[in-house]
């Protein structure tokens, strides 16, 4: 979805989808990936379900110019149909590179060799 048609379908305040439904208190950006899925560019099993990445592109970044300092975006569906969308901020908490956010915990956690 481009930007034009996810403002025509959801109600989006600063930058925050609050229509109810599967998207509602994600980012404005949320649909266009989900949309996608099936080109992410990582598809992680977990459980019965999937957390699909997606590194941001130039295209990306010409339809939502908020992402300029995202590196990547998360999604998974939860067992209710809710999506979430979480982005990986190229300075996240001004951390070294060997810490990662789990999110299934939601939290920072120090990355394995």
């Amino acid at each position: 979805m481009l930007r034009k048609e996810i403002l025509e379908a959801y109600e989006v305040k600063d930058g925050i989808i609050v229509s109810p439904g599967k998207f509602e208190n994600e980012p404005v950006y949320a649909p266009h990936f989900w949309n996608h899925v099936e080109f992410a560019d990582e598809i992680e099993e977990i459980g019965e379900g999937f957390f699909y990445l997606f590194i941001i592109s130039e295209e990306d970044l010409t339809e939502f110019p908020e992402l300029s300092d995202i590196v990547s975006v998360r999604l998974w569906e939860d067992d209710n149909g809710f999506v979430f969308c979480r982005p990986e901020q190229k300075t996240d908490k001004n951390l070294p590179v060997s810490y990662v956010y789990n999110y299934t915990t939601n939290e920072w956690e120090e990355k394995g060799e």
